[in-house]
């Protein structure tokens, strides 16, 4: 079982040594790839093919992929059902439900928010990756209060935002990024209360 785009290739070189795998991608399949990103995208898909079973975590993104291959894997069969070198599946990422409907009747909303709970606010979580828009949505709430300057007592943003693979240059760059624009912003917007 693979996880993640960072595996992408994995599929490929199990079959070769006559593996099967199944991998599940977290990330957005997009809907239009631009002409110049194709050629590595093909080769993605491709590497992705040669799994048994690929799962995305929304039908739109599972389209998009079945959609990519119709379109540029003309030589895969493009079929559905059992020919098909790959099954793609949905599988929507999930919590517990049962468990945080006990949790949330054990603890009262005024007890984790403080304040907050009788105020108006936005809660955000996520991990700082570029793919969860982290940095777009804090530059969005820059426009928002300079639009909105009347706004700035009565609107609280909460960002709560862990590292994603602390370690990897790439995202240290970005969390480092993120932590840069959230000290922006706080010393922009921030009150005494």
């Amino acid at each position: 079982f693979v996880q993640d785009f960072q595996l992408a290739f994995i599929p490929k070189f199990l079959k070769r040594s006559g593996r099967q795998s199944a991998i599940f991608w977290h990330s957005p399949w997009p809907k239009f790839v631009p002409d110049h990103f194709l050629a590595p995208i093909i080769e993605i898909a491709e590497a992705l093919l040669a799994a048994k079973a690929i799962a995305f975590t929304t039908k739109e993104y599972a389209d998009n992929f079945n959609s990519f291959v119709d379109k540029h894997l003309p030589y895969i069969d493009s079929s559905r059902s059992f020919g098909r070198i790959a099954d793609v599946l949905v599988a929507p990422l999930g919590v517990d439900l049962e468990h945080w409907q006990a949790q949330s009747k054990k603890i009262s909303g005024n007890q984790i928010l403080g304040e907050l709970a009788n105020s108006r606010y936005v809660l955000s979580i996520d991990k700082a990756d570029c793919t969860m828009g982290v940095m777009p949505r804090l530059k969005a709430i820059d426009l928002f209060f300079s639009a909105n300057p009347e706004l700035k007592e009565q609107i609280t943003f909460v960002q709560i935002c862990g590292r994603s693979n602390p370690g990897i240059k790439a995202n240290d760059s970005y969390w480092t990024e993120c932590q840069s624009e959230i000290a922006k912003l706080t010393e922009k917007y921030a009150t005494s209360d």
